[in-house]
């Protein structure tokens, strides 16, 4: 029976609650939320069985809150497969953007491209095509076009 302390003695892992930013509806995300600092470049690892299906193909795309997993915004930098380490201890797939698109202090969402269900053409490299909103990335640091007027 599962009313007892005892039949719930071994680890079924680590459970993250985490609260949407407003604005964002709630929806299942894949992945706890990515944090990273602004003005640096932001890198991500997935582990486990979404690791180790994962193609170097597919990609993600952090977009903010206020927008909808396939809207293209172009300033946004696409995450792209680093590196894989797969064996039968450990199941990792490492992320990161391009230097050349930092993202400022705020909330984002991010989004996922699955290249094995585009047409024949198409890739993730087509901001259109991340259809997936697969978990939150939050960039924290100081807001660096901050003005005051003084008086």
């Amino acid at each position: 029976e599962c009313d007892e302390a005892v039949v719930f003695g071994q680890s079924a892992g680590a459970l993250q609650v985490s609260v949407a930013p407003e604005g964002v509806e709630t929806e299942y995300y894949w992945s706890p939320a990515i944090v990273c600092d602004a003005g640096q470049q932001c890198t991500f690892t997935l582990e486990g069985l979404w690791a180790s299906q994962i193609t170097a193909s597919d990609a993600f795309y952090a977009i903010p809150t206020s927008w909808s997993c396939g809207e293209v915004v172009e300033e946004s930098s696409i995450f792209w497969l680093t590196s894989k380490t797969i064996s039968t201890a450990v199941q990792k797939a490492y992320f990161q953007h391009s230097d050349d698109s930092l993202y400022e202090v705020g909330d984002y969402q991010m989004c996922y491209c699955a290249s094995s269900t585009l047409a024949s053409g198409e890739t993730c490299s087509d901001r259109s095509n991340f259809l997936q909103a697969a978990g939150l990335l939050w960039v924290v640091g100081v807001k660096i076009q901050q003005t005051w007027e003084c008086t």
